[in-house]
């Protein structure tokens, strides 16, 4: 969380040898992301981002997309490689003060799209 800019991230990640499709999981992702909503609505946390990362993806995600976020208070859901996850840390450890919390929230505010094209 980041208490601050008042907004949480909350992730999962998956493994599959040859891409993981979302539209297997998503009444479990679901579930996870309203399990927490609350408590950290509590917390006075305003925005709840939603990140799942894996290995790499497959298949068509915006209808698996579309019903997490019809059911949950996500405000947008992110599917992210384990590459760009490590490079989105890399960018913050690098330039702390460039590359801010308020910066980190405007890349998950770009709704439901990969962080970073390769």
């Amino acid at each position: 969380t980041c208490n601050e800019s008042r907004y949480a991230v909350l992730f999962d990640a998956k493994s599959a040898s040859e891409g993981y499709s979302v539209g297997t999981t998503d009444r479990a992702i679901i579930e996870y992301i309203n399990k927490y909503e609350q408590k950290l609505r509590r917390d006075g946390i305003r925005a709840i981002y939603f990140t799942l990362i894996s290995g790499s993806f497959k298949g068509d995600s915006r209808q698996s997309i579309t019903n997490i976020r019809k059911e949950t208070q996500a405000r947008s859901v992110i599917l992210m490689t384990a590459k760009q996850a490590l490079t989105l840390l890399a960018s913050r450890i690098k330039e702390p003060f460039t590359f801010g919390l308020d910066s980190l929230e405007d890349l998950f505010l770009e709704k439901d799209q990969f962080l970073m094209r390769n």
